[in-house]
């Protein structure tokens, strides 16, 4: 695995950060462990979802997006936080990142299908679009292909505007 940069220091140039989110767990970041990397916080993120897959295939419950899909989303930032942060970037990193992304909400839109008792088209096209996404980055993460990458995000964001208006007219 490439580091594309490895120092860091924490300073006044954090408030230039592009996303001022990360800001939010800049604290935390600098008491956690210094072997604790994004690939390994993204890593238990997408083994908590194959933990949870069982349970929402067999008994989904609203209290399953609380337990496993919100802290997720929190450590899905935090990843991304200590990346930036800590200057970790890699290439492997940015395609794991996205994979488990979409099979965690893929997982999630699972359970949601379940408790509306598979009643709208749209959930339907939200599951499959991001079991596609995924697999779509293994491929682009494969290949490392710039193109791939442009016509994913551009097909990715079409897909959205139409899946969005549909769940909003209810289709």
């Amino acid at each position: 695995m490439v580091v594309l940069q490895q120092s860091y220091k924490f300073n006044d140039s954090f408030l230039k950060l592009k996303f001022k989110k990360d800001r939010v767990f800049l604290h935390l970041i600098k008491i956690l462990p210094k072997n604790i990397t994004p690939n390994k916080v993204t890593l238990f993120r997408f083994l908590t979802t194959f933990v949870w897959l069982p349970f929402a295939v067999l008994k989904p419950t609203l209290n399953q997006i609380f337990i496993f899909f919100i802290p997720n989303i929190i450590l899905d930032m935090l990843d991304g936080a200590i990346a930036r942060i800590k200057k970790q970037e890699t290439y492997f990193g940015k395609y794991f990142d996205l994979f488990s992304d979409r099979i965690n909400t893929s997982v999630f839109f699972l359970v949601v299908m379940d408790l509306n008792n598979y009643a709208l088209l749209t959930l339907k096209i939200f599951f499959w679009w991001e079991l596609f996404l995924a697999g779509f980055a293994y491929i682009e993460y494969l290949f490392n292909n710039e193109k791939l990458t442009l016509s994913r995000q551009f097909i990715q964001h079409c897909i959205y505007v139409i899946l969005i208006l549909m769940f909003i007219l209810k289709i």
